[in-house]
């Protein structure tokens, strides 16, 4: 009898430890950022990259009633909010304006 209940409670413990393990890691809110770079257009459908002049890389994704067809290929100002995703930084451009109409990556 001791030796049972001893079995149902490590099974207990480890299911539990188990499930805790599984939980996904809390994601980290999203930053507001303005960021000026190039931004180039890739691909059909297009996917858009601005890079600063850091280095740094973004992903740019066209938030509501934003459009980043016209800016391509131009140095931009693009503000918004960043998440870090397994991929890379997503910029979630909430407005875009061009600073030239040529860039340089």
């Amino acid at each position: 009898m001791l030796r049972r209940l001893s079995l149902v409670t490590a099974l207990t413990f480890a299911l539990g430890a188990v499930g805790a393990a599984q939980d996904p890691a809390p994601q980290p809110e999203p930053q507001s950022i303005s960021v000026q770079g190039c931004l180039q257009q890739a691909g059909d459908p297009p996917t858009y990259t601005l890079t600063a002049a850091d280095g740094r890389s973004f992903r740019v994704e066209a938030g509501e009633s934003v459009s980043l067809a016209e800016y391509a290929n131009k140095t931009v100002e693009a503000a918004g909010t960043v998440t870090t995703t397994e991929a890379g930084e997503v910029l979630t451009a909430t407005s875009v304006k061009a600073v030239s109409d040529t860039c340089t990556p």
